[in-house]
């Protein structure tokens, strides 16, 4: 029985190995602390490598290890970063090179590698392409980087004619490659699809060749598909389970990497509008003070307050406030410019933040803001609407502040002076006698 052999690996990481190695019953898992009899294993004794390097492993060790134990997996943990180590490592093409510690991945991919050079005699799965694949990270983000990923596999076989991914979606399908269904080859609709689909396939049979098309990827928009045309007695060869385990690893890492998204995403859009919250104007706020530094970029805020909204609240309710709201940040959106972002700072308050423009065209436009709402129709039950004004603020960084919560304020200030003096105007000190701000 071959053995998992694990040279002074840490705790936590030994128990790693532990737990995946329960796979792979075939093999032995021993764990070593001496370097003496570690160099005093044959090789064809051991099926998998895993040593923690540190002060205590000279570089003439490390050499005698990797020389004594090539054609197999040998998974090196660098207790510090060591650059003649690394170059030790990278002559002798080992498996994997971790700092620190083992990550689940590694350990999974090294087993995989271990138990298909073991099964070497067996001529039912192509070794040394699904060794190479799995050589290869599995954190794939996007579509692009999974189909030169898989091409990479995929065109190493003279069996398999062409390969491409097919992506369907909300608003359209598209093919990234050539297109290879016809019209009457039908794929399940994204609804169709079951939860777990890594490995089902749908088979079309065309001239003598097999189109073969399995899902590889879903989410809220989009379903991809791997499509190739092939040799229909290469299928299983080709399309084997270790070629879907790989992709079951880069579906949860994408998976994981879209909830990560998605998080982000909630963390800064308020929920009632949809349009950004206060935590992102903060955080844009600052890169744009950055901005500013880097070249010398002046920017300008709105301070936008709707005038008597309270009244709306008290006499029709809150969720009929929540709508007027989000009918408002459409009124916003539909006005100001792409570049220009939106962020609802709280309660009847938005903010606007303006890049690369100057007081005049803001107050134009912030104008042009004003006078649309005032215009405004509101529909707060059926054939009732209701008439809605704003008062609003602006101000230009860093004329008129020297950071995020200056500017703010600032602009605050400017939007309570329009409500001072009678409500529904627009307002920059430069257009008061006499004004006294706190900034």
């Amino acid at each position: 029985m071959k053995k998992i052999v694990c040279y002074k690996l840490r705790q936590e990481d030994f128990v790693k190995v532990k737990q995946k190695s329960e796979n792979y019953k075939q093999f032995l898992l021993c764990e070593e602390k001496s370097l003496e009899k570690l160099l005093k294993y044959k090789r064809d004794t051991i099926a998998c490598l895993f040593v923690f390097i540190d002060e205590s492993v000279s570089l003439s060790a490390l050499e005698e290890i990797l020389k004594m134990h090539t054609e197999m997996p040998i998974n090196i943990i660098l207790k510090y970063k060591d650059f003649d180590a690394l170059m030790i490592c990278y002559k002798y093409q080992v498996s994997s090179i971790v700092e620190a510690h083992l990550t689940e991945q590694v350990v999974e991919n090294a087993m995989i590698k271990a138990d298909l050079i073991d099964k070497r005699v067996e001529k039912s799965l192509p070794v040394m392409n699904v060794v190479k694949l799995f050589s290869t990270p599995s954190k794939i983000k996007t579509n692009e980087e999974l189909f030169h990923r898989l091409a990479s596999y995929l065109n190493s076989f003279p069996s398999l004619r062409r390969f491409s991914l097919y992506i369907t979606g909300d608003l359209e399908n598209r093919w990234m490659g050539e297109a290879l269904l016809l019209d009457g080859e039908k794929l399940p609709s994204q609804s169709e699809i079951p939860k777990k689909f890594i490995g089902k396939e749908e088979t079309f049979e065309r001239d003598g060749w097999m189109i073969l098309a399995s899902p590889v990827f879903k989410s809220a928009n989009e379903l991809v598909w791997m499509v190739a045309e092939l040799d229909q007695e290469k299928k299983d060869y080709i399309f084997n389970d270790l070629l879907y385990k790989f992709l079951e690893n880069v579906l949860i890492y994408r998976a994981n990497k879209e909830k990560e998204k998605n998080l982000t995403v909630l963390a800064t859009t308020d929920e009632v509008t949809g349009l950004y919250n206060q935590r992102k104007l903060s955080q844009d706020l600052e890169n744009a003070i950055k901005e500013h530094e880097k070249h010398d970029k002046t920017f300008s805020i709105m301070f936008i307050d709707v005038d008597h909204f309270k009244s709306v609240n008290d006499n029709y309710g809150h969720l009929v406030g929540s709508q007027l709201l989000q009918d408002i940040g459409e009124v916003l959106s539909l006005i100001l410019r792409s570049s220009d972002h939106i962020y609802r700072y709280g309660g009847d308050e938005f903010v606007v933040i303006m890049p690369h423009v100057d007081m005049e065209t803001v107050h134009q436009i912030a104008q042009r803001v004003l006078e649309k709402i005032k215009r405004k129709d509101f529909k707060i039950s059926t054939g009732e609407t209701y008439k809605l004004s704003v008062s609003i603020g602006i101000a230009e960084y860093p004329t008129d502040a020297k950071s995020a919560m200056e500017i703010v304020k600032f602009a605050d200030e400017m939007m309570y002076m329009s409500k001072r003096s009678g409500r529904g105007k627009v307002f920059h000190v430069n257009e008061v006698k006499n004004v006294d701000v706190g900034t």
